[in-house]
């Protein structure tokens, strides 16, 4: 092909990129951030590493459980269980969780990571938004390959490695209900169960399927299948082994309490020195304080204390909220406040934290790059310095896509002006 043949090539892989997701998701957005003009390159060592953590990461996720459900059955400290609990509805606290059978006591199967340096998580969340955004790309990438090159690290879609290996892991043709009421990005997950379903995936009201029939069960937050009418039967098929959860249905999952238990004074010992290294220091604010670095306890105004461009912290909203644990609603970065402003946020916080609400100090790190982008409609490249968030999607086997992110801000996701690219 020429060169203009080449670029008209890309300038309708955008026109048809945007059609084809808006046709599949019922929406009429088009892809929404900025395309990287190339992909993201990962060097060999960087990936063999990404793709080892999903091992690191399922032991944390397994010692947690554990954990937790000691704490409920008085087997360990129950601090630790009442961290989880404390601003969970009382029909779904300790006596729900204590009675779930044991048949839901797992970690979850599909997840996303969110790295603001690579190989140091902020988050990991089941199942997360973001799994269209992959298949988005992809599906530009493959065609424009005078652009974008042949894959090199990732030879299936994620939307084949989900039903491939989601069959493996059931034992069976997989027909799974997705409950995507409360995803971030309802519109990116019906497109991605679109996907799913071109690679021959059966999903509950979109294919002949009946809801006994689901052996598979989606959700972005424990609530919604608390809530779900069906709920009953499938706990009692999953102690059959007939039906199996995504995120099981504990609390556990949804906070992000749990990440400062490899550091907390309570935790720390159950947890490795690799479970650790996954995430930047990330402690519990208490009524009484909170245990820094050096392990010191030391009371919350002293965090106020620190000069602005030393505060390299976040405090997050660390509960099962689901109006404030998501996007980044309760997340602020005291190295951006004055003094007086980061010591009223922190007064306002401790006050939540006594009321059972609870929060988490966490360590600002992050990544700088100069990324390239494509001019909006155009095959003219634009570059930036921007902030960088990996996230790579895991599932049974290991290690399904990555999704790289950049933006002049701290928070990178969220914005058109968001620069998106895939390892490839």
């Amino acid at each position: 092909m020429t060169d203009m043949q080449n670029t008209q090539a890309l300038l309708n892989g955008f026109k048809s990129m945007d059609e084809r997701f808006n046709q599949l998701s019922g929406a009429s957005t088009g892809f929404e951030a900025l395309l990287g003009s190339r992909p993201y390159t990962l060097g060999d060592a960087d990936f063999a590493a990404a793709q080892q953590r999903y091992e690191v990461i399922k032991d944390f996720q397994t010692s947690a459980m554990h954990l937790f459900r000691a704490s409920l059955n008085g087997e360990a400290d129950p601090i630790i269980a009442q961290g989880i609990l404390s601003d969970v509805p009382e029909s779904f606290g300790w006596g729900f969780h204590k009675n779930l059978p044991d048949s839901v006591w797992k970690t979850p199967v599909y997840f996303r990571t969110d790295e603001a340096r690579l190989g140091q998580l902020t988050e990991v969340q089941c199942s997360g938004s973001g799994w269209d955004l992959v298949e988005t790309l992809r599906d530009l990438y493959a065609a424009s390959p005078a652009h974008y090159g042949a894959p090199k690290r990732f030879a299936r879609s994620l939307a084949e490695e989900f039903q491939s290996s989601l069959q493996d892991y059931i034992g069976s043709d997989p027909v799974v209900h997705h409950l995507a009421d409360n995803a971030s990005r309802p519109h990116g997950a019906r497109f991605f169960i679109q996907r799913v379903r071109e690679k021959g995936g059966r999903f509950f009201s979109y294919d002949e399927a009946r809801h006994s029939d689901c052996n598979f069960i989606r959700s972005h937050d424990c609530f919604s299948l608390y809530h779900h009418n069906f709920f009953a039967d499938r706990l009692e098929r999953s102690e059959k082994g007939e039906c199996f959860f995504d995120l099981p249905p504990i609390a556990l999952y949804d906070t992000k309490h749990v990440m400062a238990w490899p550091f907390w004074s309570r935790t720390r010992e159950h947890f490795s020195d690799e479970v650790r290294a996954l995430f930047p220091h990330t402690a519990l604010i208490e009524a009484d304080g909170v245990e820094l670095e050096d392990g010191v306890k030391v009371g919350i105004q002293k965090v106020a204390e620190i000069e602005n461009n030393q505060r390299n912290y976040f405090v997050k909203y660390a509960g099962t909220d689901v109006a404030r644990n998501w996007g980044s609603r309760a997340v602020f970065s005291l190295r951006r406040l004055a003094r007086g402003k980061c010591q009223e946020l922190l007064d306002t916080i401790t006050e939540e934290v006594k009321k059972g609400q609870p929060w988490v100090l966490q360590a600002s790190v992050h990544q700088k790059e100069e990324v390239t982008f494509w001019e909006p409609g155009t095959d003219e490249e634009g570059s930036m310095q921007g902030n960088g968030k990996w996230s790579c999607f895991y599932g049974p086997g290991g290690l399904k896509a990555m999704l790289v992110m950049h933006l002049g801000s701290h928070k990178v996701h969220g914005s058109d002006k968001t620069v998106m690219s895939l390892v490839y």
